[in-house]
């Protein structure tokens, strides 16, 4: 019975984050990446708060350190992702999130001594064969650098998630780290725009054009922000109980969920290789999480 909760539970992760990544398009061409990543990690922290109270606190050096680390690093891999995200597809971009698998199992492999199996190895294949097939815009294999922030993105992202393990190691509540994770990622994306405030107007005229659509990017922050959010800890706290293979497996189906949304809303222009790189990506994620 716990195993069916854990995975209904995964696929409502995967359908939070899906939904998420379509709003969280509209947004970064509203506002732009600078402040799509702002909007999207405030929410996270403002949602994540109120969690804090349902545990003891626990905070010691260790955690700080590995949570502001894990910050750094999330607030990077925002920024990167959300530049790609502005100007290609949603389906496209959104399956590169697939790469992180492969971050993960060089890091298990390396540093925590962990065998990989064969069906990890088969599994990396077919993700950097459809990482390859999604980067690329026609038949013709011509390679589209413009994802290749979200692929860098994507590697630190895997790394603020090993960072964050580390934090959650070091007090035992998942909860907290992801408060202090989230707290320095949005100081870092502030300081960016503090910095570059001489050339950033608060609105920006050409693509924000009346209040009418400025409003309607902020109503979009909300449930975008909330339903990463909650999927973000829901996942956090699978890690937490050891089922995180269960739930992996399942909630990587969202590049799939993401390609099917996109299609219809936003008329995403899929070759019959990115569709290939799409199945190879996810399946591979499924493998390795068997």
């Amino acid at each position: 019975m716990f195993v069916y909760i854990i995975v209904l539970i995964s696929f409502f992760i995967a359908l939070l984050w899906s939904i998420s990544s379509l709003i969280a398009k509209k947004i970064d061409v509203l506002f732009g990446y600078n402040k799509t990543a702002l909007i999207l990690l405030f929410m996270n922290l403002i949602v994540t708060i109120p969690f804090m109270f349902l545990f003891a606190i626990s905070i010691n050096s260790t955690m700080l350190i590995f949570s502001i680390i894990s910050g750094l690093l999330d607030g990077i891999s925002y920024l990167l992702f959300f530049n790609s995200l502005q100007t290609e597809q949603t389906s496209n971009t959104y399956t590169l999130l697939t790469l992180q698998a492969i971050v993960l199992i060089i890091f298990g492999l390396f540093v925590l001594g962990e065998n990989v199996i064969t069906y990890s190895i088969i599994g990396i294949i077919f993700i950097l064969f459809g990482i390859f097939a999604v980067s690329n815009k026609e038949l013709s294999l011509k390679f589209n650098r413009r994802l290749i922030p979200a692929i860098i993105g994507n590697i630190t992202w895997a790394l603020s998630w090993i960072a964050f393990f580390y934090a959650y190691k070091a007090s035992n509540n998942f909860i907290d780290p992801l408060v202090f994770s989230y707290t320095t990622a949005v100081l870092l994306i502030v300081l960016k725009l503090w910095l570059r405030s001489s050339k950033i107007n608060s609105v920006n005229k050409e693509s924000i054009k009346t209040n009418k659509i400025l409003k309607l990017g902020i109503i979009l922050s909300l449930p975008a922000g909330f339903a990463t959010a909650i999927g973000n800890i829901l996942f956090a706290y699978f890690q937490s109980i050891n089922v995180i293979a269960i739930a992996a497996t399942i909630s990587n189906i969202s590049p799939i969920l993401i390609a099917i949304m996109a299609y219809f809303i936003y008329k995403d222009k899929l070759t019959k290789l990115n569709i290939l790189g799409i199945l190879l990506a996810v399946l591979g994620t499924i493998i390795i999480a068997l």
